[in-house]
């Protein structure tokens, strides 16, 4: 035995005894054929395993890939003779950047993933569309903010002046006042459980409000596509 581990025959770390690959490991009196019984041409020595190919191809989830704007233009001007997928590409645009939570981006950095120039982004500021948080003496901006943004640059590419954007912040204030109003009491309540129950309360609000503005601005808009 003490020859045997001297030659390295025989490994007291088990690295050589670990299966390589698709090999498959036996049990009991089951053997299975290791690393360490491999040799060189020639000499009959064991000699250590060759280290597995490791694959440095990742798969990367689509909700976290932040695309450039570019890649956003050359999609909309390879599909701009296809009517039918406009809806589509409008969709792909506003949903494509996403910004991971509690990550802040500076004004340059907010400028190149949402595609907007830094002008827009001063319109929206001037009409507090966007409001970024100072930290330091530099303005910040979050993920609300680059949500805010994406949709508002689509607003402004489409004729609707940042000014009548303002009317869209006054209507989310007063729903999130109303909405606040509701559940405020259980949020005051010591309670983990109450506080637990005013929060799923206040995203169930906050998603009925969402659908009740969709289905009032369908209906406003219904004579146009009956007519």
């Amino acid at each position: 035995i003490k020859d045997r581990l001297k030659t390295g025959e025989i490994d007291p770390t088990g690295e050589h005894l670990r299966p390589n690959g698709d090999e498959e490991v036996t049990g009991g009196s089951g053997s299975s054929e290791s690393p360490s019984d491999a040799t060189r041409p020639g000499d009959g020595h064991p000699t250590d395993a060759e280290p597995d190919e490791v694959d440095l191809t990742t798969e990367v989830p689509t909700q976290s890939i932040r695309s450039h704007p570019a890649s956003r233009g050359k999609l909309a001007s390879e599909r701009a003779g296809d009517p039918s997928a406009a809806d589509a590409d409008a969709e792909a645009v506003l949903a494509e950047t996403q910004l991971l939570p509690s990550v802040l981006l500076d004004r340059s950095e907010l400028c190149a993933m949402t595609g907007m120039t830094d002008t827009e982004l001063t319109q929206l500021e001037s009409f507090g569309i966007l409001a970024p948080s100072q930290t330091g003496g530099t303005a910040l901006y979050g993920e609300d903010a680059v949500e805010i943004a994406k949709t508002a640059c689509e607003f402004l590419r489409a004729g609707v002046d940042a000014r009548h954007l303002r009317n869209w912040r006054t209507s989310a204030e007063r729903e999130a006042s109303l909405f606040e109003q509701l559940v405020t009491p259980r949020f005051r309540q010591r309670n983990p459980e109450a506080r637990a129950a005013a929060l799923s309360e206040l995203k169930r609000l906050d998603a009925l409000g969402a659908k009740l503005r969709a289905a009032m601005t369908r209906q406003a808009l219904r004579h146009n596509f009956e007519s």
